[in-house]
């Protein structure tokens, strides 16, 4: 047997919550998000702590000893919509499932994972603004009184048989409560566009898969969020609450090609363009978030594997990656929204950064790193990878039943 090498999950015996110091304008100001944030992790009951570390930007570290199998937090999403093709039997508040599975659904997809730039640049090649905006103008309906006319479609009686927006039927409800609770932010806008997303015509004209429409629907559900945030702030000089959310996230945005960029152009033009003019964000801005979305979204998953949707978590968001993470993360079953809890894979000591995977680490180095650099832009440089790099024919550590104790 090879000798033993010091590796193990992400820890660091310099990585402590006494040398590593919060940013100085934690508590300064409204302007700072990143301050805000970290206040907020400080006064919750979650052991964790919002820093910065050398190297890497911001990130979680533990702020006491964690034991394994340990909720370390749970997040509410800020937006969220099923996948595409899980639609129909996908609840679009709770995300409970209640019919079979449909068939022909692809499991494989990752965590975290936007398509790839490759695909997003193939899959767009087709878009053209001008004809697009032709198209899709021939496709408007007179709503009239919209938002009165689906308040009074919901009943005030309680049923649990599943039923669809009979309106734009394109969400689902497990129950009339799911579908009162989402009503706010379903009947403003959203439905409204939904009704004019022709899905099987967007998908033969543009040949947009699943995931790029489960992209619009995502950037509808957003621009509508902007909307109510925008509507009900009370104060102007106050952050409204979807400057609040979004504020902290990174695009990437510089990392894409002109080519890629303009494919993304080309989907948030659509989303955009399905709106009420009075709704629609400049342009440049909506870019901005549809990059914010493919590199802070994560994937809700069911029991069996299957992706059942999307959400965009803002404080989960400041989680790192490791091909050797020490949490992992699942759809809190008793939340009625989709909250993810975050837990604890192995035990945790104080000072240790916390980190998630966004990625399927099954894969080699080669793979895991090439995705990391083709989807979130970076070279990783994690424990294992970089045991892997210097070891090449050695066992992966990952695999390699030596470099675990009862608690790893």
């Amino acid at each position: 047997m090879a000798e033993k090498k010091d590796i193990k999950p992400e820890t660091s015996k310099d990585m402590t919550t006494d040398n590593i110091p919060l940013p100085e304008n934690r508590l300064e100001g409204r302007d700072s998000f990143e301050g805000r944030l970290a206040t907020w992790f400080e006064q919750s009951e979650w052991h964790l702590r919002l820093v910065q570390l050398k190297g890497k930007g911001y990130g979680m570290i533990a702020s006491d000893d964690i034991e394994k199998g340990s909720v370390v937090m749970s997040c509410p999403p800020y937006v969220f919509v099923p996948y595409e093709t899980r639609k129909t039997n996908v609840c679009a508040y709770c995300f409970n499932m209640f019919a079979p599975d449909p068939e022909g659904i692809d499991k494989t997809q990752d965590m975290t994972s936007p398509p790839s730039t490759q695909e997003v640049a193939k899959e767009t090649s087709k878009s053209s603004t001008d004809k697009k905006m032709e198209d899709i103008e021939s496709k408007k309906d007179n709503i009239g009184e919209h938002n009165k006319a689906v308040t009074a479609s919901v009943t005030s009686e309680e049923s649990s048989e599943a039923r669809p927006c009979q309106f734009c039927e394109e969400v689902w409800y497990c129950c009339d409560q799911c579908q009162n609770s989402d009503l706010e932010e379903h009947c403003n806008y959203e439905c409204q566009a939904l009704q004019k997303l022709d899905v099987k015509w967007v998908k033969d004209y543009y040949q947009y898969c699943d995931d790029l429409i489960t992209d619009i629907r995502l950037l509808i559900r957003a621009i509508n969020k902007r909307q109510i945030s925008l509507d009900t702030q009370n104060d102007a000089k106050d952050l409204d609450d979807f400057t609040e959310q979004y504020g902290h996230l990174i695009s990437n945005k510089e990392c894409y090609s002109q080519d890629v960029l303009s494919s993304l152009r080309g989907v948030i033009q659509l989303a955009n363009y399905l709106l009420p003019d009075d709704v629609q964000m400049d342009e440049d801005e909506l870019l901005d978030l549809y990059c914010k979305h493919r590199v802070n979204m994560f994937g809700v998953w069911g029991d069996s594997g299957e992706c059942l949707g999307y959400g965009v978590y803002p404080r989960a968001s400041f989680f790192n990656h490791s091909c050797w993470p020490n949490v992992t993360f699942y759809k809190n079953k008793t939340s009625k929204s989709p909250f993810l809890d975050f837990v604890s894979v192995y035990s945790i000591p104080r000072g240790t950064e916390v980190c998630i995977s966004y990625i399927d680490i099954s894969e080699g180095l080669k793979p895991r790193r090439f995705t990391l650099k083709d989807k979130y832009f970076f070279h990783c440089e994690c424990d294992r990878c970089s045991f892997q790099e210097k070891n090449p024919n050695s066992m992966d550590p990952y695999n390699d039943p030596q470099y675990y104790t009862d608690d790893r």
